[in-house]
């Protein structure tokens, strides 16, 4: 092994409600595999209902259904079309 090379002191990191240590980041960084913890879960499926909810009213929300930035004003699909002309 290089010595640039590390090993993660864990196989899994889950992730939770707690913030990641510095060594689960460098755990992961190094290969470690991750995994959400039903308490995160939860919440990502608490999060994701909020702004479905948003959604299906009539007013736009910042970045699901508008663009960002300077395109904040612009509809879903304006920024699909200035995206893809500016990969170009």
């Amino acid at each position: 092994m290089m010595a640039s090379e590390s090993v993660p002191n864990r196989t899994v990191v889950s992730i939770t409600d707690a913030h990641l240590t510095l060594e689960e980041l460098l755990d992961v960084v190094a290969g470690c595999r991750v995994e959400l913890a039903a308490s995160a879960r939860s919440r990502i499926e608490e999060s994701r209902g909020v702004v479905s909810q948003a959604l299906a009213g009539p007013e736009p929300v910042y970045g699901p259904n508008t663009g960002v930035g300077h395109m904040k004003d612009s509809s879903g699909v304006d920024v699909l079309l200035h995206g893809a002309l500016t990969l170009r």
